[in-house]
């Protein structure tokens, strides 16, 4: 009977997390790099393929990205139409299946109430939550094989099955191709393994286990390995360049994702944000309601929780499952910490997850008063649920912030109706998405490239210029003034086509839900004689 109590409770915690991040998914606009893995499908623009069976298959989107997730998705929308909810909705699921696998592994290495106050934790943790529904990390994969691999690990310690030792050196190999910070991860593992498992690895290696390891992890990583062949390391000499990093900002991008403030403002827009809506839907008077009573709660706790557990040793000293946390923990955000232009943002950050959840649950779990334990577990949900509260309510209030607008589905919607020759886009966060919800059957292309900063002599550039504004039939996409990703990138092209002796008509100028401009669609139509 307990063990049924404890199954349906999981359960609903998974069903929680889907549940709010159903809730999340059309509240806005698909963001370019969300989109980036469809590039392959939709624009055939890939960095690395390899030809099988007369067919070209790409293995990398970009030199650090695999197309793991562009092959499931290439199945799924064959089945479903691109769309927000065929978007995200399949990462929401994959986020609830990596808490019940990570309920899973907490009940075998350490206890039922471990497992399940560690899946409380994740479940509700703001985070996890919005960076598995908006993946454009991307970032849930990620998690989802990083705890597979972990289970199926501790799953042949116990076993011995040979089939558990290979799957979960196969996941590790698929983690590394689908992102090649997971290299982070792994390093994690190592240093934790080798630490607090070594008596446990040292009886498991032998050397049939080691070439079933070895095996399984170089297939799962091979489409990697074969690209840093072909193009001999090009992952690192690319994209690794290491710093000594400002140890206060990355330790405070740290503590920020735990509480989950680190997206206010990146995702929805803050209060000051202009033409804020009327909450005319139930979900939005409930979330105003609850905001009005409680107040602005933009963090929870959980950080300060974790720093309470942190200097509670006595109680964890003799845990291995807290010392693998922790271990794991430090090694990761050390990777990442020493990165250059990494670990600054929570998209990063959360690629320790859900070790600090399980650090937390083991040490309040030992806890000896168990009303106290409760208390504690019970505080730290109410506070992740009340951010999740103030995310939903900017959301409906203010709606999505720039890159995440939601004017984008009607900008795409306009595009359609327009059926232009040609689209040429002219800054950054617009192109992947109009590819990927237009199936192919858009022609375009970015352009911000042929309207530089500091202007310089450059023929080539110059003369594909040329080209592009005498394609007349042609419209243009930008941002409305004050709204460019790339700033400045409105006003060069428009001096760049008066100095061509064109003049910028605007067709459409595109709002968000909210009514504030945001996009806009002109052409770039030659002066009619006597304009200046």
């Amino acid at each position: 009977m307990k063990d049924t109590t404890t199954r349906v409770n999981i359960l609903a915690l998974c069903c929680l997390f889907f549940a709010l991040g159903a809730v999340l998914v059309p509240l806005a606009g698909i963001q370019n790099d969300e989109a980036l893995f469809a590039n392959p499908i939709y624009q055939n623009l890939f960095e690395f393929r390899v030809r099988a069976f007369h067919h070209s298959i790409p293995l990398m989107v970009i030199s650090y990205i695999g197309t793991l997730k562009t092959g499931l998705y290439w199945i799924l929308f064959h089945i479903v139409r691109p769309s927000v909810w065929s978007l995200r909705l399949p990462m929401v699921l994959l986020g609830s299946v990596t808490i019940f696998l990570f309920y899973l592994l907490a009940d075998k290495v350490s206890s039922k109430h471990v497992a399940f106050a560690g899946a409380a934790l994740l479940a509700t943790d703001q985070t996890f939550l919005l960076t598995n529904t908006f993946d454009w990390g991307p970032v849930a994969i990620e998690h989802f094989l990083l705890v597979t691999a972990c289970l199926l690990a501790v799953s042949f310690s116990a076993s011995g099955r040979n089939a558990h030792l290979v799957g979960a050196f196969f996941a590790l190999g698929l983690g590394l191709w689908n992102k090649a910070i997971f290299l982070w991860a792994l390093t994690g593992l190592l240093v934790a393994s080798a630490t607090v498992l070594w008596p446990e690895i040292r009886k498991l290696l032998t050397l049939r286990a080691a070439t079933l390891a070895t095996v399984g992890f170089l297939v799962g990583t091979s489409p990697f390995l074969i690209y840093n062949l072909k193009r001999p390391n090009a992952t690192l000499s690319q994209n690794a360049r290491l710093e000594v990093p400002d140890w206060n900002a990355k330790f405070i991008q740290v503590q920020s994702a735990l509480d989950g403030r680190s997206l206010f403002g990146y995702l929805m827009n803050e209060d000051d944000a202009p033409k804020p809506k009327m909450l005319n839907s139930g979900l939005g008077k409930i979330a105003a309601a609850i905001h009005q009573k409680i107040g602005e709660r933009r963090g929870g706790i959980m950080a300060y929780v974790a720093a309470a557990c942190l200097l509670l040793l006595p109680l964890w000293w003799r845990s291995r499952v807290a010392w693998f946390s922790l271990i794991f923990s430090a090694a990761t955000w050390l990777m990442m910490a020493i990165t250059r232009d990494a670990g600054g943002s929570a998209h990063h950050t959360v690629l320790l997850w859900p070790f600090p959840h399980l650090f937390v649950a083991t040490v309040v779990s030992a806890l000896p008063w168990r009303p106290i334990r409760g208390l504690i577990l019970s505080a730290v949900v109410a506070s992740n649920l009340l951010v999740f509260n103030e995310s939903l309510y900017k959301f409906e209030r203010n709606g999505a912030a720039l890159v995440f607008t939601d004017a984008i589905q009607a900008l795409s919607d306009r595009v359609g109706v327009l059926r232009p020759p040609m689209v040429y886009v002219t800054d950054w966060g617009i192109w992947n998405t109009l590819a990927m919800l237009h199936e192919a059957k858009l022609s375009m292309t970015g352009v911000d490239d042929l309207f530089p900063e500091q202007a310089d002599p450059n023929r080539e550039r110059d003369a594909m210029r040329a080209r592009v504004f005498a394609n007349r039939e042609a419209i243009y996409i930008g941002h409305v003034d004050g709204q460019e990703v790339f700033p400045g990138i409105r006003g060069r092209v428009e001096r760049a086509a008066m100095d061509a002796g064109r003049s910028k008509r605007v067709i459409e100028v595109i709002s968000d839900t909210n009514g504030r401009p945001v996009f806009e669609i002109f052409q770039l139509v030659p002066n009619s004689p006597g304009l200046p």
